[in-house]
């Protein structure tokens, strides 16, 4: 199952870029954000016949794995765009450090809640919160932005 999220990440880093093109770039890190969280809805759900479960949690990593490279492709194409040069390495490590950094965190939650509410409903507010983290992105104003600006600093 595991490995289906990483055939998902080469279908969505190919699509990525028409992504782009059709919508724009904001509009494909709200995709992106979307194509990750939605499809993991299908591992709460899953249940039933053994092939059934398998079928719904391949199905959940391969578009998840899909959507996760939507997402990170245009999202780091957009802030490459954005940050000046001279931030860029700096920017980029604290982006990086607040993306790993809170995995250890949710790790401890999830088992936390794992064995305070049980494993179904600590899925369910796994899945629906990443879904959510969509609704930040959608707030802002990315959501509007269809072309890469123009490079900082080239107006001089």
């Amino acid at each position: 199952m595991v490995a289906a999220f990483g055939l998902g990440g080469p279908a969505g880093a190919y699509a990525a870029l028409c992504v782009v093109r059709r919508i724009g770039i904001g509009p494909s890190v709200v995709t992106g954000f979307l194509g990750f969280g939605l499809p993991l809805l299908l591992v709460p759900l899953a249940q039933g016949p053994g092939p059934l479960v398998i079928a719904a949690l391949v199905a959940a990593q391969l578009g998840a794995g899909c959507g996760v490279a939507v997402l990170d492709i245009s999202a780091n194409s957009y802030l490459v765009a954005v940050i000046p040069e001279t931030l860029r390495s700096r920017v980029m490590g604290v982006v990086q450090t607040a993306n790993f950094g809170v995995r250890p965190i949710g790790a401890v939650l999830a088992g936390t809640l794992g064995t305070a509410l049980g494993l179904r409903p600590t899925l369910w507010i796994g899945t629906v919160s990443a879904v959510l983290s969509a609704l930040w992105v959608v707030a802002s104003g990315l959501p509007r932005v269809r072309e890469f600006p123009e490079a900082p600093g080239s107006s001089l």
